[in-house]
């Protein structure tokens, strides 16, 4: 990912902060989601704040089931914020999550097991 000038500056400031940056090469949501799982035993929550749903698919498949982590989605225009845990799926089905996911089209899971946006059917 190249680098603007904003990104730049904004990285220099929270270094100067002791704030740890992470820039992502590639895909961000995957970065933010590995950074939370990394450090969840230090917190006694986890939020990941995003736009994307995928972050929430990723926290459910990379996370242990009783962790406190949570995805907020934040929502355009007035409508307010929704906050979900990964503990919200049954044990079965957040194993399989992230398999699912990638066979129907995510570009974010997809990437992981090395397998491109396709459609997907139920038999």
């Amino acid at each position: 990912m190249k680098e603007t000038k904003c990104t730049g500056l904004l990285k220099k400031f929270l270094q100067k902060a002791n704030v740890t940056v992470k820039q992502a090469i590639e895909d961000a949501e995957v970065l933010n989601v590995e950074t939370a799982v990394s450090v969840k035993s230090q917190y006694d929550n986890i939020f990941v704040v995003g736009e994307n749903i995928d972050s929430l698919v990723l926290l459910t498949g990379l996370a242990p089931m009783k962790e406190n982590l949570y995805f907020r989605k934040c929502r355009k225009r007035r409508t307010s914020d929704v906050l979900y845990s990964t503990k919200s799926f049954k044990y079965k089905f957040s194993r399989m999550i992230l398999f699912i996911h990638a066979f129907s089209g995510c570009d974010t899971t997809s990437v992981l097991f090395d397998h491109g946006k396709q459609n997907f059917a139920l038999f």
